[in-house]
């Protein structure tokens, strides 16, 4: 009968005949000990009941304490596993482009000097020669989305070096556009 405020910290009470399912803390072990309750219990001869309501030093002697709780090693009781054998060669699984299978043939036409990599121009040809290697990599395997991926990324670089070109230098361009046959679409809409 009171607002929501004042029944928000309270608690349900519980019917006068009801009986909790829980034991009785006084033969339930301490918080700390109750790992260490239970591994004596596995490990050594005294029983779990007969260790309710005395501390950890009067329910077991130092002889029937396990041996790791003393700090020395356990002797192993299961079987050595059988270990693999080292590999003579690591396996190196690397996704890294390296250029096997682009036909270059047509970027040194493009090229300034024999040492010109960096120019527009070149490198319009050098990802034309890529897209032509990737589109005839998914016509062979037309469920590889990563490649497809990664062409849609290389026609994206391709389109913005196109751009820049076409606001530079509008002969160069055209030149590029014809001798790579790539679609000018720039001329129409600009």
């Amino acid at each position: 009968a009171g607002t929501k405020a004042s029944r928000i910290g309270r608690q349900p009470s519980a019917p006068a005949n009801f009986i909790s399912p829980r034991p009785s803390p006084a033969c339930l072990p301490r918080p700390t000990d109750t790992l260490r309750t239970q591994l004596l219990a596995k490990m050594s001869a005294v029983p779990v009941m007969a260790m309710c309501g005395a501390p950890m030093s009067a329910r077991t002697s130092v002889s029937a304490r396990p041996a790791f709780l003393s700090g020395t090693a356990l002797p192993s009781t299961r079987a050595a596993l059988p270990v693999a054998a080292p590999r003579a060669t690591a396996l190196s699984i690397n996704a890294r482009y390296r250029g096997k299978g682009t036909d270059l043939s047509q970027v040194s036409s493009f090229q300034g000097s024999p040492s010109d990599t960096g120019s527009t121009a070149v490198q319009v040809a050098r990802l034309s020669a890529r897209v032509l290697q990737l589109t005839a990599h998914l016509k062979v395997h037309k469920k590889d989305y990563a490649t497809q991926r990664g062409l849609l990324t290389i026609l994206g670089q391709r389109r913005n070096l196109l751009k820049y070109l076409y606001k530079t230098d509008r002969d160069l361009y055209l030149r590029v556009v014809t001798e790579l046959n790539i679609r000018d679409k720039l001329s129409m809409i600009i």
